[in-house]
């Protein structure tokens, strides 16, 4: 296992009051607080939920909203983690002032991320790939159904419970390489075996089997990096760690059961690494999901590995996060700060009349009780392609943002963003260390990067995979960097 962990000043091997070693001491008039606090968001009884599965706990997990507050004194930076598949632009929006109404934090100081469980629900206006009726066009300012304001009402206590729970703290960062766990899950093929639900046929397939003897190679590269914010008390007790690590979870929880995933499993196993499980007020552990639009947690070049997939890959991650941990350095006191921008991409809308009446042809045939005929998903894409036309706005307002901790830089992107526009951003970047959390205040789709867009595979198909002009990811990398200059100024 290699690790690369950054020093912020006192070093701990667990919690164990500093293990006698003194605590740092902030520059004068400066106090570094930090609290954090988890709510479950299972649903309760008889709730209805619009998102994608019927809802049963699972027996060996729950779901939650997860937050961690920072203040420096001047600045106060939330992270919310969210154990769902996505969250709404617009009910992240609604969650985002209501903190605000209870906290008084203001909502561009608040980072909303979903881990992107599939084993969990889709809190969003129009459920994922669910075949649905195209109903009436409202793009914001809709009723949330029961669910919807459930969470939101859960993530609002979850980060009141945390403003309650700030207490003078110590603050570190630091990053390992685990990857066992990364692999990209796009494969070029000898021969055309992936179709799309156009009935086209490309040589680019999403997560082929596994030993398919027509694989030849992956078609991007991968980012083994998790990073990861540690905050303890004066005293040396483990506050809270949260981490963002790159690929999506490794298995789906059969229904009806919900589960956090493997996050779950990381959030359990680095509570017991750090020995924090008895605690006054409770650790909260959190792991979200990163520049994930292209990378999976499976090799399809290899047998697949056998046993409880997400249990070993949340201890994997956990290990290796815990070993960079006990070399890591904790400061008294570092700067706060946050840069959010919002630009605008069109909506990439099917206008070609051949397509639009093929597209009604799918519909058709479903209608008649036929099968599908070219791909699994066809029926949802075909209505996107409808209801994006109906509903959406040509032109889309895309909310960007950066938090700063320390040397430490933070970025929120409500897309699936891929591997190639993370790895350009860190490289680039003018901060010593920066992670990006995908599906971060709202859900967008995939983020292909226009090299990807011309090589096809279904994270670049139009209407329900992506949604967006297809120079995207180039206009987004140039911003978040603009963001990141100006915190760094």
């Amino acid at each position: 296992m290699l690790f690369a962990v950054l020093a912020c000043g006192t070093t701990n091997t667990g919690n164990d009051d500093n293990n006698g070693i003194i605590p740092p001491t902030p520059p004068p008039g400066k106090t570094f607080r930090a609290g954090a606090s988890a709510r479950s968001i299972l649903p309760p009884a008889n709730m209805n939920v619009k998102g994608g599965r019927t809802v049963v706990e699972s027996p060996s997990d729950s779901i939650y909203a997860k937050s961690l507050l920072l203040d420096d004194g001047n600045t106060k930076l939330l992270f919310v983690v969210l154990d769902l598949t996505s969250l709404d632009h617009y009910v992240t929006k609604v969650a985002k002032e209501s903190i605000n109404r209870r906290t008084g934090i203001p909502t561009k100081n608040i980072m909303i991320s979903c881990t992107h469980t599939h084993s969990s629900i889709y809190a969003v206006r129009y459920a994922g790939y669910q075949t649905v009726p195209i109903d009436e066009c409202v793009w914001e300012n809709w009723e949330l159904n029961d669910y919807q304001a459930f969470v939101v009402n859960q993530i609002t206590k979850s980060a009141a419970a945390a403003l309650s729970n700030l207490e003078p703290a110590q603050i570190g960062w630091g990053k390992a390489e685990v990857p066992q766990w990364v692999f990209n899950r796009r494969y070029r093929m000898k021969n055309a075996t992936q179709t799309t639900p156009w009935g086209e046929k490309e040589y680019v397939h999403c997560n082929p089997p596994t030993l398919h003897p027509d694989i030849i190679e992956p078609v991007g590269p991968v980012d083994p990096e998790v990073t990861f914010i540690s905050v303890k008390s004066i005293k040396g007790h483990p506050l809270a760690l949260f981490a963002s690590y790159p690929p999506h979870y490794p298995a789906d929880i059969p229904e009806p059961y919900v589960s956090s995933d493997y996050y779950g499993v990381f959030a359990k196993e680095i509570q017991t690494f750090l020995k924090a499980e008895k605690q006054e007020i409770p650790f909260v552990g959190a792991i979200t999901i990163g520049t994930c639009g292209d990378l999976n947690a499976i090799n399809r070049m290899a047998s697949r590995p056998s046993g409880n997939l997400r249990e070993q890959m949340g201890f994997d991650v956990a290990r290796g996060v815990y070993n960079a941990y006990t070399k890591l350095e904790h400061k008294s006191w570092v700067q706060l700060d946050v840069a959010q921008s919002v630009i605008k991409l069109a909506a990439r809308k099917v206008t070609d009349p051949a397509q639009l009446e093929y597209a009604q042809f799918l519909l058709d045939r479903r209608s008649q009780g036929l099968p599908y005929l070219n791909h699994r998903l066809e029926i949802g894409y075909a209505q996107q392609v409808f209801r994006m036309r109906k509903c959406w706005p040509d032109v889309l307002d895309i909310t960007l943002q950066a938090f700063r901790i320390g040397d430490l830089a933070a970025v929120a992107i409500p897309f699936e963003v891929f591997v190639e526009t993370g790895l350009s951003i860190k490289q680039k970047s003018p901060f010593e260390g920066t992670y990006i959390n995908s599906l971060s205040n709202g859900a967008f789709g995939y983020l292909p990067t226009e090299q990807q867009h011309e090589l096809g595979g279904y994270e670049t198909w139009i209407a329900l995979s992506n949604r967006v002009e297809k120079s995207a990811a180039t206009k987004i990398e140039a911003e978040v960097l603009n963001l990141l200059g100006e915190l760094n100024k």
